[in-house]
């Protein structure tokens, strides 16, 4: 079992579901450092009707419920470079993330935070695929498979 894992998150229900594994992973009073990356510490961002830093600390309370400890960090800059910087020098067991999906031009022209994060790190990561669908409505049911969303991060 590990002892250590980092989970980036950014506020979206989606990069959330990094969490439901880590119950597998981590050992029992084991540490989980969640992660937000802003552009600007000064003002953090609204998530939902909280500030990130209560959002991310009602997060953190859930899970020392379940037994583990749990921190909060709130670092500025790129996101990929921050997660890679932060689980090296934290020395965590595993990165746990959720991709968002993107695909095409969108993931061209905006890049992809997991991707970029897989290609420079040298600490395991767990992805976590984006498997949220968009229901179409009734009249547009014809037996085809649902639409994957797409989500910036």
């Amino acid at each position: 079992m590990l002892s250590h894992i980092l989970i980036p998150l950014d506020g979206s229900k989606l990069a959330e579901h990094a969490l439901r594994p880590i119950k597998h992973f981590l050992k029992p009073g084991g540490q989980v450092t969640l992660l937000s990356v802003v552009s600007d510490a000064s003002s953090l961002p609204q998530v939902g009707d909280a500030p990130l830093d209560r959002y991310l600390e009602q997060i953190a309370a859930r899970l020392r419920l379940d037994g583990f400890s749990a921190r909060i960090e709130i670092v500025a800059g790129d996101p990929a470079d921050s997660i890679v910087a932060r689980a090296q020098q934290l020395g965590v067991d595993l990165i746990v993330m959720c991709t968002h999906g993107r695909s095409g031009l969108e993931k061209l022209l905006y890049g992809s935070v997991t991707s970029r994060v897989l290609a420079v790190t040298t600490c395991p990561v767990l992805v976590i695929p984006n498997r949220v669908r968009q229901e179409r409505p009734a009249s547009e049911a014809s037996g085809a498979a649902d639409t994957h969303l797409g989500w910036a991060g």
